[in-house]
């Protein structure tokens, strides 16, 4: 269809998208132009901010064009909605993405339905990989370039270096800190030759690390340009140095400026056309050969192939593109199925469904596909069908089995590795892997390190993924490489006081109490609205503890403070020491804030003695317990989840395989126990100094190795099997809260990444003013080394249920429907459905009515995903391997 008098609506990632529409606006008069984004600070009169399908109702456009169509979760949105509502979305490449990189690294493998490249040599490229509108590709140029007014401006004898990220900000970059030394040292040799010296480092790169560096190779009268428009910077320099993969070349080009290429092992478009630097002794032959003829007419020669049009001949085909845009709906079945496997892959449960259904009931690849994210038991066997339906569709089979062993890592038991068969492990192409496989390698490199039994098991997954790991990443040192998620904050642990009415004596808060002091309610809303930058993120979750937090007399104040910015779930965890006072203030809370997800969590370290002489008071034993019967008397009246810490230490580690029994037989008590270990810490709670870790017990390793290993087997604790390894000298494998989303935030006001180590601290909260996300990838980095021996569980017990109890109770009676959201593993939930007659669906993303129900079992990122999109859901999380 031809496009007249209709709404074409941009998405955008970057200011300069918007001077490329302004260029092409006269091009598009009789249509109208919005402009949306995901991108918070793009925000104001002329762009809209979108999140959702409801906001692109609204502006209700009859043609998407992307200029960044790079498959993350909010973009996804756009090619959803265009999807659903059977309107072209197309994409107009940004940059000369593949032959930059000898076509191996692709942002635009997302379903679009046609995409304009700027070269032939792009077309080509691009049908190699082979993307799924291979043949909806339009050479049309590229018409961005910019032209400053003033083109005399240049400085002589300057040069500027416009440096790619490094490898450990961004995990398909191959720029190590080796070759930057290098780089950084041939600019050295520039300056000693006369040359006044610029560096331009990435905008992914935190600017600390490029003064590091320079710092580090005492490199000094090089000035940092950290902001600025790339074209000026162009001009005013003499000669641009790259490593040959950035689009900055290209515009040099376009500015007739000489252009030094060091590639430090890295195969450039360049290569056959100009001259690059592969050994910096020969720099004065190279710096001769920039004047020559010979060099200036190997620039036209690659400035011809690159550059085709003239900008404004380069406007006018891309004009005729949009306005050409086509649909065509045999193209319609390809791309539902890789949106939905792009939507799996990205977390979107509820839309990758909907993209399935957009498929007839009776196609025979939707049920495929239907069959394969349903299955527990058959998961290899579903896996081959699916991938066998997909023949001929490399880039989708690709995606399938980026899920296969996904959902494989998620069961938790690493012998399913096994079922895996290399064979089945696609990629569009030898030389190209799509940009998300790179979080994976870094997983399964931890895995195959794991102790020497693993290896039996992932060892064919190893030797199938090493060639394409050891070309494409060269950061793999953490389970989790730290990304934007990883920074923004969504969960945080909160001590509100560190006072407390007992003595534990594997704890410093009391001593620590008077120094740190306590946050007022206003102060911690002034600590929030720094941490959620004024409002602009939510908070999904909080803990709230201390020290004993039920000493404070303003608890429901402040988490008033929280809810307001969006946190729909709390988790406390008391000492239970005040029955009284704990019980009339959780029954408050939970009535005053119905729509909360509460779960409470009562210290309990052993029999009554061992627990007091733990916890320094003769009557610890008997309040906490006290404690524990209340919440079962409240739970008659309220829906809440509750259950029992126990920390395991070296007065307590033999009472941990008769603790529970004990409990039920002498005190009826059945809570679902949590267990944590002592944690070789500096900043919460301060062990290091603590009578425990100094009168530690022969003993004590080997029956820690024994307990832990009991817990995994008959409790299904996975945190206790990494105690297990982490004993016997290896790695945790377990990934824990803060290298996620989570911090940690002291009485103080002080925030750290962290609730071991004084090294993680990142700011003050409440004086800053300001969330900073380059300080706090530094407080990671800086403490990241020490995470694959850290026994803390990090918040991964916060949220326990009494299930049995939860199931036979009449709590189900009233709802229409439950869904359950639960791993492969996972056979024990399912059974205590069926022992308690409680009919079930699997989950698919399904959005729970007023009288539904989702039981998430270790799937937090589901429950989280629900909670923060539709508040009103009943989400009920479960730890798992708790029914007997």
């Amino acid at each position: 269809m031809t496009l007249a008098n209709n709404t074409i609506l941009f998405y955008i990632t970057c200011p300069k998208h918007l001077k490329n529409i302004s260029m092409l606006h006269p091009f598009l008069q009789h249509n109208d132009i919005c402009v949306a984004t995901d991108v918070q600070a793009l925000e104001d009169t002329t762009v809209t901010l979108v999140k959702s399908h409801e906001q692109l109702e609204r502006i209700s456009p009859d043609l998407i064009v992307m200029f960044m169509a790079y498959p993350l979760p909010r973009r996804l949105v756009f090619l959803q909605y265009a999807l659903h509502n059977n309107i072209p979305c197309i994409g107009i490449e940004e940059v000369h993405q593949l032959s930059l990189n000898n076509g191996r690294i692709n942002h635009y493998f997302s379903p679009l339905d046609a995409l304009a490249v700027p070269n032939e040599t792009e077309r080509g490229l691009f049908r190699r990989v082979p993307v799924p509108f291979a043949d909806q590709i339009s050479v049309t140029g590229w018409g961005f370039f910019e032209v400053p007014e003033d083109r005399h401006n240049e400085n002589p004898s300057s040069a500027v270096l416009f440096l790619s990220p490094l490898s450990e900000v961004d995990i398909v970059s191959t720029e190590t800190r080796s070759i930057r030394e290098q780089l950084l040292l041939l600019m050295e040799q520039l300056q000693k030759k006369g040359y006044t010296i610029t560096i331009k480092p990435h905008p992914m790169e935190p600017p600390q690390l490029l003064h590091d560096h320079l710092k580090a190779l005492h490199l000094e009268g090089m000035s940092v340009v950290q902001d600025g428009n790339i074209s000026d910077i162009l001009m005013q320099h003499e000669l641009i140095i790259n490593r040959g993969n950035s689009q900055t070349c290209i515009e040099a080009l376009h500015l007739g400026k000489k252009l030094l290429i060091f590639p430090a092992g890295q195969p450039t478009l360049f290569d056959d056309y100009c001259n690059v630097v592969t050994d910096t002794n020969n720099l004065d032959k190279t710096l001769a050969l920039l004047e020559t003829e010979t060099y200036r007419e190997e620039m036209e020669i690659v400035q011809r192939r690159l550059i085709p049009f003239s900008n404004d001949t380069a406007l006018q085909n891309i004009a005729h593109f949009i306005l050409e845009a086509h649909y065509r709906s045999e193209y319609h079945e390809t791309k539902a199925v890789h949106m939905h496997l792009l939507s799996r892959i990205c977390g979107q449960p509820r839309e990758a469904l909907a993209c399935l259904e957009s498929l007839d009931s009776d196609n025979t690849l939707r049920q495929a596909l239907e069959s394969f994210m349903n299955s527990r038991i058959n998961l290899a066997q579903s896996y081959k069908h699916a991938y066998k339906l997909l023949k001929g569709d490399p880039l989708a089979q690709s995606y399938l089995s980026k899920l296969y062993i996904d959902r494989i890592l998620d069961s938790g038991f690493l012998r399913y590795l096994r079922l895996i068969d290399p064979s089945w492990i696609r990629f569009p192409r030898d030389d190209f892997v799509p940009y998300f496989w790179g979080k994976s390698f870094a997983a399964y490199e931890r895995l195959y390190h794991h102790p020497p039994g693993y290896k039996l098991y992932t060892r064919a997954l190893f030797n199938k993924l090493s060639p394409y790991k050891n070309r494409f990443m060269t950061n793999t040192t953490t389970s989790l490489p730290m990304n934007e998620d990883a920074i923004k904050p969504y969960f945080v642990v909160a001590p509100l006081t560190y006072r407390c009415p007992l003595r534990c004596i594997m704890c410093s808060c009391p001593d620590q109490a008077k120094e740190i002091g306590e946050l007022t309610p206003d102060q911690i809303t002034a600590c929030l609205n720094t941490i959620t930058g004024g409002g602009k993120t939510s908070l999904s979750r909080i803990n709230l503890t201390g020290g004993e937090l039920f000493l404070r007399d303003d608890i429901p104040e402040i988490v008033e403070r929280f809810i307001a910015y969006g946190v729909l779930s709390f988790g406390i965890s008391s000492n239970g020491f005040m029955p009284k006072k704990t019980l009339e203030v959780f029954e408050t809370l939970i009535e005053t804030f119905p729509k909360i997800s509460w779960s409470i969590q009562i210290s309990l370290d052993g029999p009554a003695h061992v627990h007091n002489m733990i916890r320094g008071n003769n009557h610890a034993f008997e309040e906490a317990v006290r404690t524990l019967r209340e919440l079962d008397r409240l739970k008659k009246y309220h829906s809440f989840a509750s259950g029992i810490n126990m920390t395991i230490s070296p007065g307590n580690v033999h009472e941990v395989t008769e603790f529970a029994a004990m409990l039920q037989r002498e005190y009826s008590i059945d809570d679902p126990i949590t267990y944590t270990f002592i944690v070789d810490s500096n900043l919460f709670i301060d062990s290091r100094s603590s009578i425990i870790a100094e009168k530690q017990d022969s003993n004590y390793a080997q029956s820690l190795r024994q307990t832990a290993l009991w817990l995994y087997r008959t409790k299904g604790d996975f945190f206790a099997l990494d105690i297990h390894l982490m004993s016997l000298g290896f790695s945790r494998f377990t990934p824990c809260i803060f290298q996620s989303g989570g911090y940690f935030l002291e009485p103080s006001g002080r925030l750290y990444k962290c609730s071991v180590e004084k090294d993680a601290f990142i700011s003050s909260a409440l004086t800053d003013g300001e969330f900073n996300s380059d300080l706090a990838r530094q407080a990671f980095d800086r403490i990241k080394d020490r995470c694959g021996s850290c026994s803390n569980n990090c918040g991964n017990a916060l949220v326990s249920r009494g299930i049995q109890d939860f199931f036979a109770s009449d709590f189900f009676s009233s709802r229409k429907c439950v869904y359950l959201a639960s791993p492969i593993w996972d056979i024990q939930t399912p059974r205590a459905l069926k022992k308690f007659g409680i009919d079930y669906l699997p989950f698919r993303g399904q959005i729970p009515g007023k009288d539904e129900l989702v039981l998430c079992v270790r799937q937090y990122h589901c429950c989280s995903d629900l909670l923060a999109q539709y508040p009103d859901c009943r989400v009920i999380p479960i730890t798992a391997g708790l029914i007997d």
